[in-house]
């Protein structure tokens, strides 16, 4: 058994593009006539690796070329946000329906949130965690986010899942606070664990160590820890998630949610 599951494959939903469409012919009948498959995106530039004493190394080999973010092809469709006349956008009742950057954005801006609070509280040596850094990355939250969902193709919910990640986290380690410090590897560790509880394909940790800009190796001990700081509870209700959601936009100035459609009788 491989309990951090760093030498899962990922499913079809999560190959290139063409290499899913050659896998998808395979199990059809042949035909006469075939279109070429569309070219699979870039891969993603490499983040530095920060191991645990906060000193950079050099970057890895970019990972193989993914997806780009928005859900499986079985996945519900996708209701673009509507930009009001006052700024504010308007989008969907339930987070399945949302964009993927604005979730991330209004994720994004919960952390930062966060983390604006708990930078001023001073760090003690019980306070360390594997999560924190010597420095904070220089990249923020958001185009971290953003950069996991292009490169992994996360699913919503495993984005959302973060914010009870938080509170379960906390109610365990009492000391531990969401920073600039911590911010990040907690979000690399938080999707790795929450896309093998909830999704049905994912990648490996090689690849969220490469695109989260981690070892390999720091990356299984982060998800170990990870688990283990929310007692293994890995996954949660769709009425907990939506709750989120709904707190997310409410919460966000320049956001607001749209009625939800008429039950049909």
């Amino acid at each position: 058994m491989d309990p951090t599951q760093a030498n899962a494959e990922a499913g079809p939903s999560r190959l290139p593009y063409d290499a899913a469409t050659a896998l998808l012919r395979q199990q059809q009948p042949a035909s006469s006539t075939a279109s070429p498959a569309p070219q699979a995106p870039p891969p993603p530039p490499s983040l530095p690796v920060v191991d645990p004493s906060g000193q950079q190394q050099p970057a890895s080999n970019p990972p193989p070329a993914a997806v780009p973010a928005g859900g499986s092809v079985r996945g519900p469709t996708i209701v673009p946000s509507i930009l009001g006349e006052d700024g504010v956008k308007t989008v969907p009742p339930t987070f399945e329906l949302c964009e993927v950057e604005d979730l991330i954005t209004l994720i994004a801006s919960m952390l930062d949130r966060l983390m604006s609070h708990n930078d001023r509280i001073p760090l003690t040596p019980t306070g360390l965690t594997r999560f924190h850094s010597r420095a904070p990355p220089s990249i923020n939250v958001r185009d971290y986010l953003l950069r996991i969902a292009r490169y992994t193709n996360v699913e919503p919910c495993c984005l959302l899942i973060l914010l009870p990640y938080v509170d379960k986290v906390c109610a365990k380690m009492t000391t531990f606070t969401i920073s600039s410090l911590t911010v990040h590897r907690f979000i690399i560790a938080g999707v790795s664990v929450g896309s093998k509880a909830l999704s049905d394909s994912f990648c490996t940790n090689g690849r969220y160590a490469r695109v989260g800009g981690v070892s390999i190796t720091e990356m299984n001990l982060l998800e170990k820890e990870f688990c283990e700081a929310i007692d293994w509870r890995l996954t949660t209700t769709g009425t907990v998630l939506a709750h989120y959601y709904t707190s997310l936009v409410t919460a966000h100035p320049l956001y607001r949610l749209a009625a939800p459609p008429p039950t049909q009788p």
